[in-house]
């Protein structure tokens, strides 16, 4: 065990380390996300900690992160195969299948923020009948 100090001083180093290779923020654990944005809204952070975190583009949202990451990735597997992913299909190991499938499913109950059901309906090309909004 270790001071809550110290972890979140190791999880800084991890951050720095991360934001050099190649797949970041992907490649931080769910630990150390999980601590430094407990940290931040528990204002443990100061500021000159979290301005440090925010120049390496450390994730703060994480609901929204993974969303722009989905949709990054799957407009890219459109781009390079001109057609939609099923659901096994990965591009440059992220599982766009996936993610894409969900937002489908998502899309078609009306589970979706406007903003994010544009971006879904964008990329859908009118290929899928949209529900009706109630």
């Amino acid at each position: 065990w270790q001071p809550r100090h110290a972890r979140l001083n190791a999880a800084i180093a991890e951050v720095r380390v991360a934001s050099r290779r190649r797949g970041y923020p992907a490649t931080l654990s769910a630990a150390t996300l999980r601590l430094l944005r407990d940290a931040r809204h528990e204002g443990h952070l100061t500021d000159l900690e979290m301005a440090d975190l925010s120049a390496l583009l450390f994730p703060w949202r994480a609901a929204g992160y993974a969303f722009e990451r989905g949709m990054a990735a799957t407009t890219a597997y459109f781009e390079a195969n001109g057609r939609l992913p099923t659901y096994s299909a990965l591009h440059e190991g992220y599982r766009v299948g996936n993610f894409w499938h969900h937002q489908k499913v998502a899309l078609r109950a009306s589970r979706l923020s406007p903003e994010r059901e544009g971006a879904v309906a964008n990329l859908l090309c009118g290929s899928v009948a949209l529900p009706a909004r109630t």
